[in-house]
């Protein structure tokens, strides 16, 4: 069994205030087993945005296989 594939989406810009959106809908991931590997993030959605943080995005397969992808964000440049 191997883990999923996750296609993740580069790095991202926040205006100051956000608050993290659900990234999980801009990501897919594929399974040789499983059709539906769930997605997560962490921290989640609704937390409050600090310049820098990165997001962690999580598929897992039903066989407990799981693999992760990062994406950092940042205030926009100036």
């Amino acid at each position: 069994m191997t883990a999923p594939v996750i296609a993740c989406i580069g790095d991202q810009t926040l205006s100051c205030g956000s608050i993290i959106p659900d990234y999980t809908l801009l990501v897919a991931a594929n399974d040789n087993c499983d059709p539906y590997p769930v997605i997560t993030q962490n921290p989640s959605v609704g937390s409050v945005f600090i310049d820098g943080m990165a997001i962690t995005i999580t598929a897992k397969d039903v066989s407990n296989n799981s693999s992760t992808s990062v994406l950092k964000l940042t205030l926009p440049q100036m």
